[in-house]
């Protein structure tokens, strides 16, 4: 089956992406963590209007920045999903910084920030009143947990729902590769810094 798209995952170590991926994908988290080291990508179908979808999804090493690597990663790119740790408030700011930085090389993609962990309640540091915050800011926000999936195929749904909405069919698509990509000069900004 052809892929329908591309959606990405960013955020600081450790905030879940990689067991959101595997929420998605129809497993459930592992017990311990395991660290993702550069990149994992994965195939997963998703229901879109009641007929499934088969996305990649990239799953990037944690960070506190996005180096030149992850740029160059970010070609043709259909959907963003950027992660922070309800339990970690740097996260939250790691994953805004990452999100205005990426933002500034790709375009305007769609995109959401999960706040995942929200099963970890007692341990939250995130303000309750973030969420409107951050939507009054144009900002898609949704708490989530990849323990228990909340909020986890919602999101990747109406991401997979936007982007084909942007994108015709790929059985319409010509040959030519997608010209949404990076120019030069973003890539020499990304380079300098």
């Amino acid at each position: 089956m052809e892929e329908a798209g591309k959606i990405c995952l960013i955020g600081a170590y450790a905030v879940g992406k990689s067991a959101l991926v595997r929420r998605c994908l129809g497993a459930s988290p592992p017990a311990s963590y395991r660290c993702t080291l550069g990149l994992s990508i994965s195939r997963a179908s998703i229901p879109v209007q009641g007929r499934a979808q088969v996305f990649s999804l990239w799953d990037f090493q944690g960070s506190g920045s996005f180096g030149r690597v992850n740029v160059l990663c970010l070609r043709e790119a259909d959907a963003l999903i950027f992660v922070a740790d309800g339990t970690r408030m740097e996260t939250l700011r790691i994953a805004l910084d990452m999100r205005d930085q990426v933002l500034g090389l790709t375009g305007d993609l769609p995109n959401a920030l999960l706040l995942n962990k929200a099963d970890l309640k007692k341990l939250w540091e995130i303000p309750e009143n973030s969420l409107d915050e951050l939507a009054g800011q144009g900002i898609k926000a949704v708490k989530s947990s990849a323990a228990t999936g909340l909020g986890v195929t919602e999101v990747f749904a109406n991401l997979a729902a936007e982007t084909l909405a942007k994108t015709p069919p790929p059985h319409s698509r010509s040959y030519a590769p997608k010209t949404r990509s990076l120019s030069r000069a973003a890539l020499q900004r990304e380079e300098q810094s």
